[in-house]
C-alpha cells in the first residue's frame, strides 16, 4: 500500500490530470436527518430539475439522507459556484432537516450551538442504553456542555427521575407521560438547560399491537417546557436504536437554536 500510494500520488494522478485538460469532476454532501427519503424527495421536486447540470444522489444510512451534488467535466470555477448554489438551494428547501455539509456530525454541531448559547445538556436513556452520551463524549472537549445522564433502563430507575408509579401502570414505560417527566426530571434534578428522555421498544420481543417493534418516545426538556414525539423506525435492534439516537440529537439541536430566539 504505501508503494501503490507514492505511484498514484507522483506517477498516476499528475497523468490523469494532465489528460483531462484541467476539467474536474467535484462533489459536495448536504447532509439530512430527521425526514424519510421519500419525503426527501418530495420536499426537494420542484427544484431537483433546476439542478441541472448537477447530478443528485440520494445516500441513506442509519442517521439519515446524504444527499451528493457532483459537477461532472467542469472547470474548476464554474463547478464550485454551480455546487456553492445548489447546496444552498437545498439547505433552504429543507430548512432544519438539513443540518450540515460534508462531514459534519450533529453532535459537534450540537455541541457548538450549545456553546454559543452558554447552555448546557442531559440526558435520560433507556433503549438507547448510553449510545446518545456515547456520541457526544466522542466529540473532544464536550465535557463544557455536556454534564452527564442516566441510564433508566428499569422501572425503578426511571422512578428516580420522577417518573409516578401511576404513569407507569397506566401508560407504561413506553409512553408520552413517561418521557414528559423523564426529560423534566433529568433536567430539573442534574441543573441543565436542556434535557431529553429516550424510551422505546429496540426488539426483536416486548412489543405490542399499539407499540409495535421501533417505536420510540423522545421527550425534549428547556426552559419553555417539554415536548413529546413518537417515532416509528424501522431496521434491527442496533439499528432502531442508532436512529434513536440520532435523532435525539437532532431534536435537541432544535430545541438549542430555538431557546431563547
Amino acid at each position: 500500500p504505501i508503494e501503490m500510494r507514492g505511484l498514484l500520488t507522483h506517477e498516476v494522478l499528475p497523468r490523469l490530470a494532465a489528460r483531462a485538460g484541467g476539467r474536474v469532476v467535484r462533489s459536495r454532501v448536504v447532509r439530512t436527518t430527521g425526514i424519510p427519503e421519500s419525503s426527501l424527495a418530495d420536499r426537494i421536486s420542484r427544484i431537483e430539475d433546476s439542478l441541472g447540470p448537477l447530478s443528485l444522489a440520494y445516500l441513506p444510512g442509519l442517521e439519515g439522507v446524504d444527499l451528493r451534488l457532483t459537477a461532472w467535466d467542469m472547470d474548476p470555477e464554474p463547478a464550485d459556484a454551480a455546487l456553492n448554489s445548489a447546496s444552498d438551494r437545498l439547505r433552504a428547501e429543507l430548512g432544519d432537516n438539513a443540518y450540515g455539509t460534508g462531514e459534519d456530525d450533529l453532535a459537534r454541531l450540537l455541541l457548538d450551538e450549545c456553546r454559543r448559547r452558554r447552555q448546557t445538556i442531559v440526558v435520560a436513556e433507556s433503549c438507547t442504553g448510553g449510545m446518545i452520551g456515547e456520541r457526544i463524549t466522542a466529540i473532544p472537549g464536550s465535557s463544557d456542555v455536556f454534564l452527564g445522564g442516566v441510564i433508566a433502563y428499569a422501572n425503578r430507575l426511571k422512578s428516580e427521575l420522577g417518573v409516578s408509579d401511576r404513569i407507569l401502570e397506566e401508560h407504561g414505560a413506553v409512553s408520552e407521560e413517561t418521557v414528559r417527566a423523564m426529560a423534566h426530571g433529568a433536567r430539573e434534578r442534574l441543573g441543565a438547560d436542556l434535557a431529553v428522555a429516550v424510551s422505546g421498544v429496540a426488539g426483536p420481543g416486548g412489543w405490542s399491537p399499539d407499540k409495535p417493534v421501533g417505536t420510540v418516545w423522545f421527550g425534549f426538556a428547556g426552559q419553555s417546557g417539554v415536548e413529546a414525539v413518537r417515532y416509528v423506525f424501522p431496521g434491527t435492534r442496533q439499528e432502531v436504536r442508532a436512529r434513536a439516537s440520532q435523532f435525539a440529537l437532532f431534536g435537541l439541536l432544535r430545541h438549542a437554536k430555538s431557546a431563547g430566539a
